[in-house]
C-alpha cells in the first residue's frame, strides 16, 4: 500500500518518515506534503491508499482535506494525529469515515500499528471486490461456459466435461455452500409464428429469465446452451433444500405452461432430477435419447424415458455404449472400460453387444475408428499421420492396414477418390 503523511509543520513530517519502521510493514510508497494544497496534488497525481494527516492545519485542516479525499478518491483510508486531549475533531473524522486516530505526540510504534490494522482492512475489501468481479464475470459469461461444457462433451473429453459440471454451482453462486444443479433439455418443435423473428441468443435469454424467476425462492441461477438447432440444455442450479421434488415439478410445468401460452413455438420439455453426484454425460445422452424418443414430436413434458420393455432397455445400454465409443475414438478402447460404463458385466456385454449390433465389440470399434478416419480424410487436409493418431493408432503401417482391411482401399487411394 502507499501512504500519504500530510502535516503543516515539516519536521514532523520528515519525522515521521524516518521513524517508522516502512520495512515492517507492507508499505510501497511514502508521500509527504506539508498542507492540504500539497496533499491533493499528491493524491490527484499518485496512488494513495491510506492518508495520515494532521488534523489542526492553517488555511485547511484536516477534516476539511479528507472530507475532499473521500469525495475524490472514495477508496482512502484515513488516520488522524490531534492534539486534543478530548478528541472532538477526531470523532468527527471517525464519524465522517476515517479509520482511526492518533494523540500527539506521536509514537511511531502507534503508527506502525494502525497501519498494519489499515493493511488488514485493505486486503479484505479487495478479496471481497475479487470474489464480487469473479461472480460478475461468471454470470455474465455462464452460457458460454456451459457451451465449453458441452463443446467437451461432444469431442469426447467426459472427464473434462464432468470436473467443469461439478463446478457449476460454486461458479453460479460462491456464497452459498450447498447447491444443487438440475439439467434439463428443452426442444423447439415447432413454430406458431414467425421464426425469423427469433435468434438462439432471444431464445436462451427468455428460457433462462423464465426459469430464474419461476425458481426465485430457490436463490435459482439458470445457464442455456443452444447446441444444436432448435435444441437447449438448460442448467438450473438451486440452494438444496429450498427446492424439492414438488416445487421442482411445478417449476418446470408452469414453466411449460409459459411458454405454450406466451412464445412463438412449442416445446418438448426433458427435465432430470437432482444431480449433484451424477456424470453429466451420461445425463445428458440420456436426455437427448428421450428427446430423439419423441418421435411424434408431441409437445409435452417428459419426465421420464418412454416405456418399451426390457428389449429396448437393452437397446439403450448399447446406445449409451455406442456414443461412448464415438466420443473416445481417440482412445485405445477395451472392452471392460466400456461395460463398466454402463455397468455391466463385461462377458455379459460382449455378449450383449453382439446381439444388439451385428458385430464383435472389437469390429465395431475399427469401424467407428475408420469412419471417424474417412470424415477426416474427405473433410480435412491433415496428414495422415496425424488422421491415424487421430482415431487411436500409434503406428501409421497398422492403421493403413486395417483402413485397406475395412474399405480395399489405402488412406491415399480413399482421400484422392473422394476430396
Amino acid at each position: 500500500m502507499n501512504v500519504l503523511l500530510v502535516d503543516d509543520q515539516r519536521a514532523i513530517v520528515e519525522s515521521l518518515k524516518k521513524g517508522i519502521r516502512w520495512e515492517t510493514i507492507p508499505v510501497e510508497k511514502v508521500y509527504t506534503a506539508c498542507s492540504a494544497r500539497e496533499a491533493k496534488m499528491v493524491l490527484r497525481n499518485f496512488e494513495v491508499d491510506v492518508l495520515v494527516t494532521d488534523i489542526e492545519m492553517p488555511e485547511e485542516d484536516g477534516l476539511s482535506l479528507f472530507r475532499w479525499t473521500k469525495e475524490a478518491v472514495p477508496d482512502v483510508e484515513g488516520v488522524f494525529l490531534t492534539s486534543h486531549a478530548d478528541f472532538n475533531y477526531a470523532q468527527n473524522a471517525i464519524h465522517m469515515g476515517g479509520f482511526d486516530y492518533i494523540l500527539q505526540p506521536v509514537k511511531y510504534t502507534d503508527v506502525e500499528d494502525v497501519l498494519r490494522k489499515v493493511w488488514e482492512k485493505i486486503k479484505d475489501r479487495d478479496k471481497i471486490r475479487r470474489l464480487e468481479n469473479t461472480k460478475r464475470l461468471v454470470q455474465e459469461q455462464k452460457n458460454h461456459i456451459l457451451d465449453g461444457l458441452i463443446h467437451k462433451v461432444n469431442l469426447g473429453k467426459e472427464e473434462a466435461a464432468n470436473q467443469l459440471f461439478r463446478s457449476f454451482p460454486e461458479l453460479f453462486q460462491m456464497e452459498s455452500e450447498e447447491l444443487v444443479a438440475y439439467p434439463i433439455l428443452v426442444e423447439v418443435l415447432r413454430w406458431k409464428g414467425e421464426k425469423r423473428n427469433w435468434d438462439e441468443k432471444l431464445v436462451r435469454l427468455v428460457f433462462c429469465n423464465v426459469i430464474e424467476e419461476l425458481f426465485e425462492a430457490a436463490k435459482g441461477n439458470v445457464a442455456a446452451s443452444a447446441f444444436r438447432e432448435d435444441r437447449y440444455c438448460i442448467l438450473l442450479v438451486v440452494e438444496k433444500g429450498r427446492a424439492d421434488t414438488a416445487f421442482y415439478r411445478q417449476g418446470i410445468e408452469e414453466f411449460y405452461q409459459f411458454v405454450e401460452s406466451n412464445m412463438d413455438f412449442q416445446v418438448g420439455v426433458y427435465p432430470a432430477g437432482e444431480t449433484s453426484d451424477e456424470n453429466f454425460t451420461d445425463i445428458f445422452v440420456s436426455l437427448n435419447r428421450r428427446a430423439d424418443e419423441n418421435t411424434g414430436r408431441k409437445n409435452s413434458i417428459f419426465w421420464k424415458d418412454s416405456e418399451r420393455g426390457d428389449r429396448a432397455k437393452e437397446e439403450d445400454v448399447i446406445s449409451l455404449a455406442k456414443a461412448y465409443i464415438r466420443r473416445n475414438v481417440s482412445k485405445n478402447i477395451a472392452r471392460g472400460d466400456v461395460a463398466d460404463h454402463v455397468h455391466l458385466n463385461e462377458e455379459y456385454f460382449s455378449k450383449l453387444f453382439r446381439q444388439q449390433t451385428g458385430y464383435t465389440f472389437k469390429d465395431y470399434v475399427m469401424m467407428e475408428k475408420m469412419n471417424a478416419a474417412k470424415a477426416l480424410l474427405k473433410e480435412s487436409r491433415l496428414s495422415i499421420s496425424i488422421i491415424a493418431s487421430k482415431v487411436g493408432y500409434d503406428n501409421f503401417s497398422h492403421f493403413s492396414k486395417m483402413f485397406k482391411k475395412l474399405t480395399n482401399q489405402t488412406p491415399q487411394e480413399y482421400r484422392k477418390e473422394n476430396q
